[in-house]
């Protein structure tokens, strides 16, 4: 029986793979897990046959052209979370990505087969970028720690999503304010203000730690309260407020969009800012409990 391959041999194997991560998170001093989810995408196209050997051409490229591609990499991922292509993408060229592809890849392209390359791309995150890079990861937490003093909370994060998997969607994790930011801030702005109004798919029930773990790993430790429809216990909750800090965290989970749709371990979401339910009669309607989130308002 072959004996497992260690650590050293599987960084050995993925020496250029580490290379170029470490260039896009030290050199151009990129988000870390979307750079996870570049080289994820690369790699995709490697494994597909549309790009030959597209790392290892990258070791001769400036920082400048490495940039540049990492950017066309981030247009191919929205274009792969989108379930419409993007009106702000159309006519955008990824040239160098075209280039190395011999034009057979445009953003277009990777729209109109998201649902089979975005599967590859989350496998390579988990069984490669997660496992190759996990000392990057830890050399850019102790970096951050001595540049500002203090370890972010969204650090935690960082370390219990090493230990497991990324969510359905790929995105970037986001990293939090500092914790007195957020205490001021939750004091000032609203709660109702600060809430996305999640509805779920009858016949398919998520738990509230499936939808704590999703928004976690997906966004970071941006998550305030999570309040669950009550249903009796044989009954299946069908919305959710979901609670967030800091607010800016709102914009980024629906993506400037009035509504987003997710998907949580192969389940469908949907999601839009929480808009509270007029009582128009106190008298006849009794006060809504924190713990009960409101059903949702015809749009």
């Amino acid at each position: 029986m072959a004996s497992a391959v260690t650590k050293e041999e599987f960084n050995a194997f993925h020496n250029i793979d580490r290379t170029t991560f470490n260039r896009l998170v030290f050199n151009l001093r990129r988000e870390p897990f979307e750079s996870m989810q570049v080289m994820a995408l690369l790699l995709c196209l490697e494994q597909t046959g549309l790009a030959h050997n597209l790392v290892y051409q990258t070791l001769q490229w400036s920082d400048t052209f490495l940039n540049s591609l990492a950017n066309e990499a981030v247009l191919c991922l929205q274009c792969g979370e989108s379930e419409e292509f993007p009106l702000a993408l159309e006519g955008v060229e990824v040239p160098l990505i075209q280039t190395m592809t011999k034009g057979k890849v445009s953003l277009r392209y990777f729209y109109d087969h998201r649902l089979l390359i975005i599967p590859g791309i989350e496998k390579n995150v988990n069984e490669v970028c997660l496992r190759a890079f996990e000392d990057i990861m830890e050399q850019l937490k102790q970096r951050k720690i001595e540049e500002t003093g203090v370890e972010d909370r969204g650090e935690q994060v960082q370390g219990r999503v090493l230990e497991g998997e990324v969510g359905d969607d790929l995105s970037p994790l986001q990293i939090s304010s500092t914790p007195g930011h957020e205490e001021k801030e939750k004091a000032e702005i609203p709660a109702d203000d600060r809430t996305i109004f999640l509805t779920f798919s009858k016949g398919y029930p998520i738990s509230e730690t499936e939808v704590k773990d999703f928004f976690t790993r997906k966004f970071g430790d941006c998550i305030d309260e999570i309040h669950m429809q009550e249903v009796p216990e044989e009954e299946q909750p069908l919305y959710a407020r979901l609670v967030v800090q800091p607010s800016s965290s709102l914009e980024k989970i629906l993506g400037g969009r009035s509504k987003a749709k997710f998907s949580i371990n192969g389940k469908h979401v949907w999601g839009r800012k929480y808009v509270p339910k007029t009582q128009k009669s106190p008298s006849k309607s009794p006060p809504s409990s924190s713990s009960q989130p409101a059903p949702p308002t015809a749009s």
